[in-house]
């Protein structure tokens, strides 16, 4: 049986992390093209080192979202993750896709979202097995 409370937790806290990270990156976008006016030499650099902390950022909140999922779904981790990925890569999708419809962009950013938020179900599990082990451990002794 599905979650539904770790479903929409996890949905949520995607949705508030990635609007907050989203106005950060905004702010920091506008600061940095001021910025780089002054030095068009860097304007290459710039563009990959903003694509490299974006994706960086986009990894940090779909993982936060995995792991938050499943803490609160305790069994059929990935399944809860998978879902949690794909509904919330598909609103953001589906709020700024205009009549261009999926580009190769679009695709890859469903399929590595979807694998955030399941790399975050992942490290739940190996966090988990880890404090079983310690709490096995505490008990022999």
């Amino acid at each position: 049986m599905v979650n539904l409370k770790s479903l929409l937790t996890g949905t949520v806290v995607i949705i508030v992390l990635g609007l907050i990270l989203e106005l950060i990156l905004l702010l920091l976008t506008t600061g940095y093209t001021v910025f780089i006016r002054s030095y068009p030499e860097l304007k290459f650099i710039s563009l990959l080192l903003s694509y490299a902390f974006g994706t960086f950022c986009y990894f940090i909140v779909m993982s936060i979202g995995g792991y938050i999922t499943s803490n609160l779904a305790k069994n059929k981790i990935y399944l809860h993750c998978l879902i949690v990925g794909l509904l919330t890569t598909g609103i953001s999708l589906f709020t700024s896709v205009r009549d261009n419809g999926f580009t190769f962009n679009s695709i890859l950013f469903i399929l590595s979202g979807t694998a955030f938020t399941i790399m975050g179900g992942y490290i739940w599990i190996k966090n988990e097995s880890i404090e079983r082990e310690k709490n096995n451990a505490k008990h022999k002794l």
